[in-house]
């Protein structure tokens, strides 16, 4: 009997303080459960679809635990696939080409922090002059024209069932999800870039090396948008100049779904992922639908503006509770 009374508190704590999480798991349900009765598409047919976006976004979440955004990551998405492609067309193994785009990327977003860090540019200034960059060269490197790998290794191991009806796309996502949730929870940098977001002239006088971790943060986010594009190419069979455009501003609106703040200092990949599974049901639900698309990016829109609303509401609740 006293095992039950100690364990019931917890557990009620436990559930109150990952309510918000719980709300979005339940969200994310009903429309998967709505577009499964509307399309008839299968869970991890979704799920694969949602891998994508929900790469993408968890780097643009990274961007915003500490403030601030990445609008480079359609153009990166997009520069890496073609990268791949190009890669893939010649004779080396296609780990080494994966991590030849991956180490490609992570320069691009090596740039991208140091020109924020270093020469104080505005990540919203620098990350769009990076993104009119990539989106130049890759309109010279492939003349406007999409390019496919001449081999279909990446789209046989992306879309196999590896494990449990898991296709490896799934399964690269899941292992993201795993790696860069213990980077912030459980490493002195997750610690420290929730503590510059917090508060970037106390991070300062604390001691914390804010240009490094700013530096290190937008490589990271880079490293995702160009694994994006991997699995993109791996799903589609092809890149393009313009293939990530639809992926930027749903990448936005899937973190601030899962609530995290663009103040920085609030926030995690766990609700940004569930916010994208959300994001592209509502995608998918609206196109079987056959809606125009200017009624699909109100409707869109408004979900949006909703979720952020209830996220702003519960944070400052919290906010009043601590007082």
């Amino acid at each position: 009997m006293e095992k039950d009374k100690s364990l019931k508190p917890s557990l009620k704590n436990l559930a109150q303080a990952n309510s918000s999480v719980l709300a979005l798991l339940l969200v994310a349900v009903a429309f998967f459960l709505l577009s499964h009765f509307v399309s008839s598409a299968k869970f991890s047919t979704v799920l694969h679809i949602s891998s994508f976006l929900a790469l993408a976004a968890m780097g643009q979440t990274i961007a915003f635990l500490l403030g601030g955004i990445d609008l480079s990551v359609a153009s990166l998405l997009s520069a890496s696939g073609i990268l791949l492609c190009a890669l893939i067309s010649g004779s080396m193994p296609l780990v080494v080409c994966i991590i030849i785009v991956l180490v490609a990327s992570a320069i691009i977003g090596l740039l991208n922090g140091m020109g924020i860090a270093l020469l104080n540019i505005p990540p919203l200034v620098m990350t769009v002059a990076m993104q009119y960059i990539l989106r130049g060269v890759t309109l010279v490197t492939t003349n406007g024209k999409p390019i496919a790998p001449k081999n279909d290794a990446i789209s046989v191991w992306a879309n196999k069932n590896i494990v449990f009806g898991l296709s490896g796309g799934i399964i690269v996502l899941l292992c993201c999800v795993l790696l860069i949730t213990l980077i912030l929870y459980k490493t002195k940098l997750g610690r420290d870039i929730y503590f510059l977001g917090s508060n970037p002239e106390i991070a300062k006088m604390s001691g914390i090396k804010t240009r490094k971790v700013t530096i290190v943060c937008y490589s990271i986010a880079a490293m995702l948008a160009g694994l994006a594009g991997v699995m993109l190419v791996g799903y589609t069979g092809t890149a393009a100049v313009r293939i990530g455009d639809s992926y930027l501003l749903p990448s936005i609106a899937a973190v601030l779904i899962g609530g995290t703040s663009p103040l920085g200092g609030k926030g995690g990949v766990i609700r940004t992922v569930i916010g994208a599974f959300i994001l592209s049901n509502i995608i998918s639900l609206l196109t079987v639908m056959q809606m125009q698309e200017a009624t699909r990016q109100i409707i869109e829109g408004g979900i949006v503006l909703l979720f952020i609303i209830i996220n702003n509401v519960e944070f400052k609740k919290k906010v009043k509770a601590n007082k």
